[in-house]
Protein backbone atom coordinates (compact mmCIF):
# COMPACT_ATOMS: atom_id res chain seq x y z
CA UNK A 1 0.00 0.00 0.00
CA UNK A 2 1.37 3.35 -0.98
CA UNK A 3 1.04 5.27 1.74
CA UNK A 4 2.78 8.43 0.78
CA UNK A 5 -0.18 10.12 -0.68
CA UNK A 6 -1.14 10.51 2.69
CA UNK A 7 1.89 13.12 2.71
CA UNK A 8 -0.72 15.79 1.33
CA UNK A 9 -3.00 17.43 3.98
CA UNK A 10 -6.17 17.34 1.00
CA UNK A 11 -5.68 13.77 0.11
CA UNK A 12 -4.94 12.98 3.73
CA UNK A 13 -8.40 14.47 5.10
CA UNK A 14 -10.27 12.87 1.60
CA UNK A 15 -9.06 9.14 3.11
CA UNK A 16 -10.20 10.06 6.32
CA UNK A 17 -13.80 11.06 5.21
CA UNK A 18 -14.41 8.29 3.14
CA UNK A 19 -12.86 5.78 5.77
CA UNK A 20 -15.55 7.46 8.01
CA UNK A 21 -18.37 7.34 5.59
CA UNK A 22 -17.23 3.48 5.06
CA UNK A 23 -17.15 2.99 8.90
CA UNK A 24 -20.71 4.15 9.08
CA UNK A 25 -22.21 1.50 6.93
CA UNK A 26 -21.75 -0.93 10.41
CA UNK A 27 -24.01 -1.57 13.01
CA UNK A 28 -22.95 -1.60 16.54
CA UNK A 29 -24.33 -5.36 16.65
CA UNK A 30 -21.22 -6.41 14.83
CA UNK A 31 -18.64 -8.31 16.18
CA UNK A 32 -15.56 -6.16 17.19
CA UNK A 33 -13.37 -8.85 14.85
CA UNK A 34 -15.91 -8.19 12.12
CA UNK A 35 -15.64 -3.88 12.56
CA UNK A 36 -11.71 -4.10 12.46
CA UNK A 37 -11.62 -6.39 9.05
CA UNK A 38 -13.77 -4.05 7.54
CA UNK A 39 -11.84 -1.14 9.17
CA UNK A 40 -8.74 -3.05 6.90
CA UNK A 41 -10.51 -3.52 4.13
CA UNK A 42 -11.94 0.01 3.89
CA UNK A 43 -8.58 1.48 4.83
CA UNK A 44 -7.10 -0.61 1.68
CA UNK A 45 -9.57 0.44 -0.82
CA UNK A 46 -9.66 4.06 -0.10
CA UNK A 47 -6.31 4.08 -0.09
CA UNK A 48 -5.83 2.08 -3.60
CA UNK A 49 -8.82 4.55 -4.99
CA UNK A 50 -6.17 7.48 -4.05
CA UNK A 51 -3.35 5.83 -5.48
CA UNK A 52 -4.92 5.02 -8.37
CA UNK A 53 -6.17 8.43 -9.50
CA UNK A 54 -2.66 9.96 -8.81
CA UNK A 55 -1.09 7.35 -11.01
CA UNK A 56 -3.46 7.89 -13.68
CA UNK A 57 -3.11 11.83 -13.25
CA UNK A 58 0.51 11.19 -13.96
CA UNK A 59 -0.04 9.27 -16.46
CA UNK A 60 -1.97 11.90 -17.92
CA UNK A 61 0.59 14.65 -17.50
CA UNK A 62 3.36 11.86 -19.44
CA UNK A 63 1.03 11.78 -22.22
CA UNK A 64 0.34 15.75 -22.82
CA UNK A 65 4.48 16.18 -22.54
CA UNK A 66 4.77 13.78 -24.85
CA UNK A 67 2.35 15.57 -27.27
CA UNK A 68 3.90 18.66 -26.47
CA UNK A 69 7.51 17.37 -27.45
CA UNK A 70 5.91 15.77 -30.44
CA UNK A 71 4.04 19.32 -31.53
CA UNK A 72 7.93 21.13 -30.98
CA UNK A 73 9.90 18.98 -33.04
CA UNK A 74 7.24 19.55 -35.44
CA UNK A 75 7.65 22.79 -35.11
CA UNK A 76 11.19 22.45 -35.08
CA UNK A 77 11.35 20.73 -38.74
CA UNK A 78 9.13 23.50 -40.19
CA UNK A 79 11.29 25.98 -38.33
CA UNK A 80 14.59 24.86 -39.97
CA UNK A 81 13.01 24.40 -43.57
CA UNK A 82 11.73 28.05 -43.37
CA UNK A 83 14.58 30.22 -41.49
CA UNK A 84 17.78 27.84 -41.98
CA UNK A 85 19.76 26.16 -38.64
CA UNK A 86 18.18 29.46 -36.14
CA UNK A 87 16.46 26.65 -33.80
CA UNK A 88 17.78 27.31 -30.43
CA UNK A 89 14.58 28.85 -28.60
CA UNK A 90 12.92 25.42 -30.03
CA UNK A 91 15.55 22.69 -29.25
CA UNK A 92 15.63 24.36 -25.49
CA UNK A 93 12.21 24.06 -25.11
CA UNK A 94 12.44 20.78 -26.26
CA UNK A 95 15.39 19.80 -23.76
CA UNK A 96 13.00 21.32 -20.85
CA UNK A 97 9.92 19.44 -21.72
CA UNK A 98 12.29 16.03 -22.23
CA UNK A 99 13.94 16.97 -18.48
CA UNK A 100 10.19 17.07 -17.12
CA UNK A 101 9.32 13.59 -19.19
CA UNK A 102 12.25 12.14 -17.89
CA UNK A 103 11.43 13.33 -14.34
CA UNK A 104 7.60 12.01 -14.69
CA UNK A 105 8.87 8.84 -16.01
CA UNK A 106 10.93 8.03 -13.09
CA UNK A 107 8.31 9.12 -10.83
CA UNK A 108 6.07 6.51 -11.94
CA UNK A 109 9.05 3.50 -12.51
CA UNK A 110 9.62 4.72 -8.32
CA UNK A 111 5.82 4.22 -7.95
CA UNK A 112 5.49 0.60 -9.57
CA UNK A 113 9.36 -0.17 -7.96
CA UNK A 114 7.64 0.29 -4.48
CA UNK A 115 4.35 -1.47 -5.59
CA UNK A 116 6.61 -4.75 -6.51
CA UNK A 117 8.77 -4.45 -3.90
CA UNK A 118 5.30 -4.19 -1.10
CA UNK A 119 4.00 -7.30 -3.18
CA UNK A 120 6.93 -9.47 -2.91
CA UNK A 121 7.09 -8.37 1.06
CA UNK A 122 3.07 -8.86 1.26
CA UNK A 123 2.69 -12.06 -1.08
CA UNK A 124 6.57 -13.36 -1.39
CA UNK A 125 6.83 -15.18 1.82
CA UNK A 126 4.01 -17.33 1.35
CA UNK A 127 5.65 -19.37 -1.32
CA UNK A 128 7.94 -20.38 1.33
CA UNK A 129 5.51 -21.79 3.35
CA UNK A 130 4.06 -23.51 0.61
CA UNK A 131 7.39 -25.28 0.02
CA UNK A 132 7.86 -25.93 3.17
CA UNK A 133 4.47 -27.59 3.97
CA UNK A 134 5.18 -29.79 0.67
CA UNK A 135 8.60 -31.15 2.20
CA UNK A 136 7.25 -31.78 5.12
CA UNK A 137 4.82 -33.87 3.48
CA UNK A 138 7.18 -35.71 1.49
CA UNK A 139 9.14 -36.48 4.52
CA UNK A 140 5.90 -38.11 6.03
CA UNK A 141 5.75 -40.34 2.85
CA UNK A 142 9.38 -41.29 2.86
CA UNK A 143 8.63 -42.31 6.67
CA UNK A 144 5.87 -44.41 6.07
CA UNK A 145 7.33 -46.59 3.12
CA UNK A 146 10.21 -46.74 5.19
CA UNK A 147 9.18 -48.70 7.87
CA UNK A 148 9.63 -51.85 8.43
CA UNK A 149 9.00 -54.93 5.88
CA UNK A 150 6.67 -52.23 4.51
CA UNK A 151 3.88 -52.38 7.30
CA UNK A 152 1.24 -50.10 7.11
CA UNK A 153 1.94 -47.40 9.94
CA UNK A 154 -1.04 -47.89 12.42
CA UNK A 155 0.33 -51.54 12.84
CA UNK A 156 4.14 -50.15 13.17
CA UNK A 157 2.98 -47.66 15.68
CA UNK A 158 1.19 -50.83 17.69
CA UNK A 159 4.04 -52.53 17.47
CA UNK A 160 6.49 -49.91 18.64
CA UNK A 161 4.20 -49.19 21.55
CA UNK A 162 3.88 -52.84 22.34
CA UNK A 163 7.67 -53.31 22.10
CA UNK A 164 7.87 -50.30 24.83
CA UNK A 165 5.62 -52.08 26.96
CA UNK A 166 7.68 -55.27 26.96
CA UNK A 167 10.40 -53.44 28.78
CA UNK A 168 8.50 -50.99 30.98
Amino acid sequence: MNTKILESPKVAADVEEEIRNMMKQTDDSWNPHANLEFLKVAIRSTIANKVMKVRRGLKEDIQDLEEEIDDLEKMRIRWIEDNGNQKNIIDQATRKLRSNLTDLRNKLSNTAAFISRAKWFEFGERSNQFFLNLNKSRQKQKFINNNNNNKPFIDLKCTYYTRMAAHC
